[in-house]
């Protein structure tokens, strides 16, 4: 079954990541590296890890909501991704210029 992804691009990391970690605190978990943080805890996780050098120097990163995943990196925060759920939130990013953003399937 195919399902389709937001492929997410920005240089701003540490204010896309700052928002999504305020937005989505619903029932939600945050797996950076291989730490977990609950929703609980991620205005420390904005405070100590939301600047650029920490994200850029972050192999693994998923924000989940139970076991699904909302969006997450592997690798490099060049390759953002995010569940389709997420578009409105993506698209007022894209319009105050801090994200481009493309929908593209996936299988």
């Amino acid at each position: 079954m195919k399902r389709e992804l937001i492929s997410v691009s920005t240089t701003r990391y540490s204010v896309f990541f700052r928002r999504l970690l305020q937005e989505y605190t619903d029932s939600t978990t945050a797996i950076i590296g291989k730490r977990r943080f609950s929703a609980a805890q991620f205005p420390e996780l904005i405070q100590d890890w939301c600047t650029n050098h920490r994200i850029r120097a972050t192999r693994d990163f998923k924000l989940l909501r139970g076991r699904a995943e909302l969006a997450g990196f592997h690798d490099s925060p060049d390759c953002i991704w995010a569940d389709l759920s997420l578009l409105p939130f993506i698209k007022k990013l894209a319009s105050e210029k801090i994200v481009r953003y493309a929908v593209t399937p996936t299988i």
